[in-house]
């Protein structure tokens, strides 16, 4: 909860407490050893014995990602924590690095994902290719207080975010069929039953 305050995520009523509860359990990832914390988050984020995350984990809270609103190609700039608004970019609530993984993750937990799945796309992108970039494996890690897998916009969360990137004026169709061939072993979704 320190975190959460520190970077001003905590408003005073304590209304939307999503920001609280990241910062309580993902935050705490920092401070335990890498093999307990690597074990909780393989179990979270579903990977498999093939490809499991290893430590040391490097964990951000409230990462910022740039991008513009006319942007001509996928080249978003990690701008680390921040809090300057830039259009066209994205906040994922987690970012995770390991050896081999990079891991973004959006949390909800009073509010609901958006339809138009906007959100999930930018992050998608980002991660995807910043993992790409540094030669890791990808996951974005989408935790709700659902007991059964959400559906914004009375679609499945791999069909919606497909279907967003695929609507995604600036990316080439040889990028959009990529990052579609990407997201089945890459999107992963959880409840916070399962993270708590």
């Amino acid at each position: 909860m320190l975190l959460a305050q520190l970077r001003h995520k905590v408003p005073s009523e304590f209304e939307g407490m999503e920001d609280v509860l990241t910062s309580s359990v993902f935050g705490t990832l920092k401070y335990f050893p890498d093999l307990i914390a690597s074990d909780l988050m393989n179990r979270l984020g579903g990977f498999s014995t093939l490809f499991p995350l290893r430590g040391p984990l490097k964990v951000q809270l409230w990462p910022r990602y740039s991008g513009s609103v006319d942007v001509t190609s996928v080249d978003i700039e990690d701008s680390g924590e921040g809090d300057t608004d830039t259009p066209g970019g994205t906040e994922p609530d987690v970012r995770i690095t390991a050896a081999d993984w990079l891991i973004l993750i959006e949390v909800k937990y009073r509010s609901q994902l958006d339809a138009a799945y906007d959100q999930l796309a930018r992050e998608f992108m980002a991660g995807y290719q910043h993992a790409k970039r540094d030669g890791r494996r990808f996951r974005l890690l989408v935790v709700t207080a659902h007991t059964m897998q959400p559906t914004p916009g009375g679609v499945d969360l791999e069909t919606g975010l497909g279907d967003a990137l695929d609507e995604t004026s600036f990316l080439s169709d040889d990028y959009k069929a990529e990052l579609a061939a990407a997201v089945s072993e890459s999107l992963h979704w959880t409840s916070w039953p399962t993270a708590v």
